[in-house]
């Protein structure tokens, strides 16, 4: 079978095995597949989706890297932000750790994101880093507040190979920009991103795919027709419009939404998955090497984290007694781990055990309805009328 046969054939496997997945991961999935990676991808969904096994035979296909621990704004919603005391050391990765942490993770990684509690644009290597991972065949994305940038700045994110660029902006006026982006100028972030799209044009280039990122709130959900509008003057790819938690019960923002624009947006980038699948998939760098099994505000501190990638081997790392017994949480409704994580008290446990839809991964219900046929068929029962089990 020919290499494009089986990239096609995968693609649509995956459109049918994992809608979920389908967004994120196919068009990465299409540039940057080799045999290797699709045979590790295949068997990490496999064992996701239908044996939700504590051992994983593959590894992360998909990660996040943190090239600083610094960020120049105090968003409310964000630990970083908010300057809550942490237990990492404060650094800048420098480019030899990171060629380290790819070089682990190249035979089976598509994309490496670089935005992991602190703003990418601040490493001055970050450059550097982005090619180095370009070079070996992954697709990079960086995320960021875009206050600062370099004065080549622009025709370096353009000539880095750098694939994809998010630019948070929550207002299309200073007023209500700054009430959520603390510290942070929308006219210079504008004048930014204007650059790199310029920039775009000038070198002929169709990459990065630059998009607005704007979360709502009550201040800024006014606000949606005119983001829109400087988005197509300036010539971004896309914008886009999420709802916005509040964590922290910050009293500076309110996610309280009219229902008219709750309705319109609600619904994005919300997975229909009940069991969380980044246990099995993916895996956070922080910029002092702290391995994280996901990139939500519970596993900011370095206190939790899973082990250390520039001391420890993935693959030392990847089957460790706390990614088996945070997986083991998704298997059966109510598991009680021999060893706490990070994951233990996740508001992701909580609802997996609370949602009446959750259940028993199919292959450890199908050996328990073999060994106890009634037993199972009750418990069945009663997770469908809403219990916990």
């Amino acid at each position: 079978m020919s290499s494009s046969i089986m990239q096609n054939t995968i693609v649509r496997v995956m459109q049918r095995f994992n809608k979920s997945a389908r967004a994120r991961h196919l068009l990465e999935l299409k540039r940057h597949a080799t045999a290797r990676r699709l045979w590790n991808l295949g068997l990490v969904e496999f064992q996701r989706k239908f044996l939700r096994n504590a051992h994983v035979i593959g590894y992360p296909y998909w990660m996040v890297v943190g090239v600083t621990s610094s960020c120049q704004l105090e968003c409310p919603g964000c630990p970083k932000g908010r300057r809550i005391p942490d237990h990492r050391r404060k650094r800048a990765m420098s480019y030899e750790d990171f060629k380290h942490v790819i070089n682990e993770v190249k035979p089976y990684v598509f994309n490496v994101a670089f935005n992991a509690w602190g703003e990418a644009f601040l490493n001055k290597q970050i450059f550097k880093m982005i090619r180095y991972a370009a070079d070996q065949n992954i697709g990079t994305l960086v995320s960021a507040n875009l206050n600062d940038l370099p004065a080549t700045g622009p025709e370096e994110v353009v000539k880095s190979g750098l694939e994809r660029l998010v630019v948070s902006i929550d207002g299309a006026t200073q007023e209500s920009y700054e009430r959520y982006r603390i510290n942070g100028n929308l006219e210079r972030v504008l004048t930014n991103m204007g650059t790199i799209v310029e920039a775009k044009r000038r070198l002929g280039s169709e990459l990065p795919h630059v998009a607005w990122q704007f979360l709502l709130f009550e201040h800024n959900e006014h606000e949606v027709e005119k983001a829109r509008s400087l988005a197509k003057d300036i010539g971004v790819d896309e914008v886009y419009f999420m709802t916005a938690g509040n964590r922290y019960g910050d009293t500076r923002v309110n996610n309280q939404l009219t229902a008219e624009t709750s309705d319109q947006f609600s619904a994005v980038n919300q997975s229909s998955e009940v069991a969380c699948a980044r246990p099995w998939y993916f895996m956070e760098i922080n910029s002092d090497g702290g391995v994280s099994p996901c990139c939500d505000i519970e596993a900011y501190d370095g206190l939790d984290d899973f082990g250390n990638l520039l001391t420890t081997p993935l693959k030392k790392i990847w089957n460790n007694e706390k990614y088996k017994e945070s997986r083991k949480l998704f298997q059966v409704k109510g598991y009680k781990p021999k060893t706490d994580t990070v994951c233990t008290t996740c508001y992701r446990v909580k609802e997996y055990n609370a949602n009446p839809r959750a259940g028993t991964a199919p292959a450890h219900w199908f050996a328990g309805a073999l060994i106890h046929p009634v037993e199972t068929i009750l418990a069945y029962r009663t997770n469908r009328a809403g219990g916990v089990g």
